[in-house]
């Protein structure tokens, strides 16, 4: 199977192509605007890098596409800082280029995997939330926040009616806070500009302060990156049974607030010689939300997935608890491997 990743060396896409090398005969023909954490795999004759921007290289994602079995449409920002700072950016991104690119695949007669986000629940009060159930409730404009939300939400009715009118092959996944290594560097950390994990772990760091936006009573399901990895391929492995589907994937037994998160992290912190005093020195900080990410934030008090949906057709489950989580992505912060 050949298939053709965008946003490769991002936090899914890297972690992916780690377990396609590992465990598969796949091939993958991965698209991004940097290498730098998969340049290690240079010499691998089942991957190739094509170094290209989505925006201005429409032709050659077109011919990538019609040398592909599957799409995996990764390419795309997911960071809050960004919704509220850069909202135009963000729709480009993940609304205007994806929508050419997914076309494109229908064109073609090409499956896709697309990513959406449980950022389309927006302020939907299920608990847990359903992919078919589950009403998407946004707050109003002026809160930018949601125009990430609002992009995904356009691009899964607009993929799903592809596959109505056009018979495109396709699953849309919705992660639930997939979290680990690569998540964010340490550059997005030091502008303020990583998410939970990361910017925690720099903050302890460089600071002895974890700053914790509102007063840190918000719930996610927090879910370890390889167990999204499995989650994706179980739905390649069943093949026309996982069509047509969208499924959420996340870890509702890890359900806890940011202030727990933060607590459960200094504690694991202390477990390492190499961060145990930084873990000791820190302390947590409230700041508001307008302080933290800016005036036209919002959030959600709660976030739970339910995942009958993919379990009943790929088998699939989560395994790693939250402190598993954490204590695998310090020890791969030690190793530089972030």
């Amino acid at each position: 199977m050949k298939i053709l990743v965008t946003g490769i060396n991002g936090f899914i896409g890297s972690h992916f192509l780690d377990y396609v090398i590992a465990n598969t005969d796949w091939e993958i023909l991965g698209v991004d605007i940097s290498d730098s954490y998969v340049s290690r795999y240079a010499r691998e004759n089942r991957f190739s890098f094509h170094k290209l921007d989505i925006s201005e290289n429409q032709d050659s994602i077109r011919e990538l596409i019609l040398q592909s079995d599957l799409a995996i449409l990764l390419a795309g920002i997911a960071r809050p800082a960004e919704y509220v700072q850069h909202p135009l950016k963000v729709f480009e991104l993940d609304f205007e280029y994806n929508y050419q690119m997914v076309k494109m695949c229908a064109d073609a007669g090409v499956r896709i995997i697309f990513p959406s986000t449980s950022e389309v629940y927006g302020l939907g009060n299920d608990q847990p939330m359903n992919e078919e159930k589950t009403n998407l409730v946004l707050g109003p404009i002026c809160e930018t926040r949601w125009i990430y939300s609002n992009a995904k939400q356009m691009m899964d009715r607009i993929i799903f009616a592809l596959g109505q009118e056009r018979g495109l092959g396709f699953t849309i996944i919705r992660p639930f806070n997939w979290t680990g290594p690569r998540l964010d560097s340490f550059a997005h950390a030091k502008q303020h500009q990583a998410r939970a994990i990361t910017q925690m772990v720099y903050d302890s760091f460089h600071h002895h302060e974890i700053v914790i936006a509102g007063e840190g009573n918000q719930k996610r399901s927090f879910t370890w990156i390889g167990d999204g990895i499995e989650a994706i391929v179980s739905i390649i492995k069943a093949g026309d049974a996982a069509c047509g589907k969208i499924f959420n994937i996340g870890n509702p037994d890890n359900n806890c607030s940011i202030k727990e998160f933060a607590e459960l992290l200094l504690s694991v912190m202390k477990e390492f010689p190499e961060t145990e005093a930084a873990a000791r020195q820190t302390v947590l900080k409230e700041e508001s939300y307008a302080s933290y990410y800016g005036i036209n934030y919002a959030d959600t008090i709660n976030r739970i997935p339910d995942i009958s949906n993919i379990k009943s057709v790929t088998g699939w489950s989560p395994v790693t608890p939250n402190y598993e989580i954490i204590k695998n992505t310090i020890e791969s912060i030690i190793r530089n491997d972030v």
